[in-house]
């Protein structure tokens, strides 16, 4: 779990008084960050109204992380990988003895960037090696490999167990599960050198802000110095502003917005409008290219359990479901205090997401927890026309970042991270300076959305594809 702290300038300015009497204005997210940085998260819950905030929830599961340069690019290899069974439709064929694999049946990565990809798929191999080969109709073989082809896209094997002298399994369609060596005393195994499949995928900063002017004679006017004074300990007193609090409430809006629908620009896009800047691409966006899609709601338990079998097929045990209220209303229904899918409320459940109203269940083995997400129909209802729900894996991975090997989430909020500052409801350093009267101050978020495996989130949507 990681907290990215806030950087604005540092306790004492605040606490201090200037020549004037004054100190300088703050924010809740500022008095947070700076005295109670692990709280930030409730504070935006709590302090903005934003129980439903994707932004808060990653921030308090500390799916946080920094990078310092504009494009964000990452490994993306899945920690369930394995070579050893090999299954899909049309992948594998069988001409008497010898097993194919149907390249052309392998649908090609469109969304990784490394050029250095291997471009053919092949069987990784062995003489020796047994495996288990299933037909469509649920028929099978043993089998041992006595040859293998020099470009590793076919090998020869022979049938083998009690009374079996041939193949008794179709020729297509094949799912073939490799179950290792057959070892004599002392004889070592012959090694199989390969590299564990690794996308590259990226996603881009994009920078925004919100800022508040003073002016001396509009304050004198109304009352100047009239902030609410706010203890921080220690008997120091900080002088919090409401308008710098409306400030930052549009701004995490704005950022919840960005996470759930942004999307990029074209480069070409982007010079047309005299940007360099392309944005950053969204949650929505990703998952609407790459996600499991749902046609209608959740609306039984056999739909939880479709949902929790496919979670665990994907090496997943606990997942969040964020949903419209329509959806919402459903679950509940669904999910009573006599379901044996009910979680306690009696547990405690202060250091998780229960403790911020989301409810939850187990199905078969999975967790999965739940609540409404405004974005989807709470500011418009043209958006639930879309969307039901979306399922979202949680968990902790280990990903290779910018060349850095982190723990993440997956879903991870990247502050972009300059000199030691990092552009999270940053306070410009310049944004207090005083000019006819008119002092203002500016903030700056800058982040991107890294999405791992969204292969493995669920999308429920409204509209067949």
């Amino acid at each position: 779990m990681a907290i990215v702290d806030i950087t604005p300038k540092p306790k004492q300015y605040f606490v201090q008084k200037n020549e004037e009497g004054q100190r300088s204005p703050l924010s809740a997210i500022e008095i947070s960050g700076l005295w109670k940085p692990e709280s930030l998260g409730r504070v935006i819950v709590e302090e903005y109204q934003a129980e439903d905030s994707l932004l808060a929830q990653l921030m308090i599961q500390g799916r946080e992380s920094t990078a310092s340069l504009d494009q964000v690019v990452w490994k993306e290899e899945d920690n369930d990988f394995s070579i050893n069974p090999i299954t899909g439709k049309g992948i594998v064929t069988r001409a008497s003895n010898v097993f194919s694999l149907n390249t052309a049946s392998i649908t090609p990565d469109a969304y990784d960037i490394d050029s250095n990809r291997p471009e053919t798929a092949q069987f990784i191999v062995n003489v020796g090696m047994n495996f288990t080969a299933w037909d469509t109709t649920g028929k099978y073989n043993h089998g041992q490999i006595t040859a293998v082809a020099a470009d590793n896209l076919s090998f020869t094997a022979t049938p083998y167990g009690e009374g079996v002298s041939a193949w008794t399994i179709g020729t297509t369609d094949l799912d073939i599960i490799f179950t290792g060596l057959d070892l004599d005393h002392c004889e070592c195994p012959t090694g199989i050198g390969y590299k564990t499949y690794a996308p590259v995928r990226e996603n881009t900063m994009q920078k925004d802000g919100d800022s508040v002017e003073y002016c001396e004679e509009t304050l004198a006017n109304e009352g100047a110095g009239s902030y609410d004074l706010y203890e921080v300990g220690n008997g120091d007193f900080v002088e919090l502003d409401e308008r710098l609090n409306r400030a930052q409430k549009n701004m995490i809006k704005t950022a919840d917005f960005r996470i759930a629908f942004g999307d990029r620009k074209t480069i070409a896009q982007a010079t047309a409008l005299g940007q360099k800047s392309v944005g950053m691409r969204g949650l929505l966006p990703t998952l609407e290219q790459r996600a499991l899609k749902i046609d209608g709601m959740i609306e039984s338990l056999s739909d939880f359990s479709k949902i929790a079998n496919y979670l665990k097929k994907e090496g997943i045990r606990s997942a969040t479901i964020r949903c419209t209220d329509a959806q919402m209303e459903k679950i509940n229904a669904l999910v009573t205090p006599t379901s044996p899918y009910y979680i306690s409320p009696f547990q405690d459940n202060t250091n998780s997401l229960f403790y911020i109203g989301f409810g939850g269940v187990k199905v078969n083995g999975v967790t999965i927890i739940f609540k409404e997400w405004s974005a989807l129909n709470q500011i418009s209802e043209n958006v639930a026309a879309r969307y039901n729900f979306v399922v979202i894996p949680e968990g902790r991975l280990s990903k290779v970042i910018n060349g850095v090997r982190q723990n993440v989430g997956y879903i991870e909020i990247v502050w972009f991270k300059a000199f030691n500052k990092v552009y999270k409801f940053l306070r410009d350093k310049d944004g207090e300076e005083k000019k006819c009267g008119k002092t203002k101050i500016d903030y700056i978020n800058k982040f991107t959305l890294a999405v791992f495996h969204p292969e493995k989130f669920i999308l429920g949507i409204n509209i067949p594809e």
